[in-house]
């Protein structure tokens, strides 16, 4: 909100530069090209001074996206849900971004995930401009209606990531409320006369 060009002498412009390269290579996820071009122009008209910003740790590629995404459904069943590395990855055979992979790819991978899953749960390095942010927020949402625990606490820990990746926690209580109804809804007769519940009062009855 102010002139940094004129208000900052030049030694102190390039101190903040410095430390503007340094916390985008040390922290910011998501890298594509074109937000860098745009946040690397905004900086620079500011300061009045050149950025050198390395693309090196830019955004991986789409396989890698999805191989650490599938790591970090694992890591979360886990770490949170409290299963057997074997028993989490039978979970996963059904995910969406598991059927991202060829078809050929997706065993060698489970049988990986089987072997060393972690037992912290690690949030992906996902591009927030692509849909595999999406994909993998509904798996994760899926996973936590389909297995106990359920509590109110990981709901917010679960809004956390949606907002790491750049998505309003209102996007994963609307994704919660899908699979805890759907969860309920298998185990609930043909004919019980309603198929739509509060996410609490689903989460409560599962």
């Amino acid at each position: 909100r102010y002139s940094a060009a004129t208000v900052l002498n030049m030694e102190e412009r390039r101190a903040v530069a410095t430390r503007l390269e340094r916390f985008l290579e040390a922290f910011i996820h998501g890298k594509s090209d074109e937000r860098i071009g745009k946040w690397k122009t905004a900086a620079e008209n500011r300061l009045g001074i050149k950025l050198t910003v390395s693309l090196k740790t830019s955004a991986a590629s789409v396989r890698e996206q999805i191989v650490d995404a599938m790591r970090s459904l694992a890591s979360f069943l886990v770490a949170i849900k409290q299963l057997e590395p074997a028993e989490a990855v039978k979970m996963l055979n059904n995910s969406a971004i598991l059927s991202e992979l060829p078809s050929e790819e997706r065993a060698p991978l489970l049988a990986s995930l089987a072997e060393n899953a972690s037992f912290f749960f690690e949030h992906p390095d996902l591009d927030p401009d692509g849909d595999l942010a999406d994909k993998y927020l509904d798996d994760l949402a899926a996973l936590h209606a389909a297995a106990p625990p359920r509590s109110a606490g990981i709901e917010e820990m679960l809004s956390d990531v949606a907002a790491y990746l750049r998505r309003p926690p209102k996007k994963m209580q609307s994704l919660l409320e899908k699979h805890y109804t759907a969860a309920l809804a298998e185990k609930l007769a043909a004919d019980f006369p309603q198929r739509r519940f509060p996410a609490a009062a689903a989460r409560a009855a599962l």
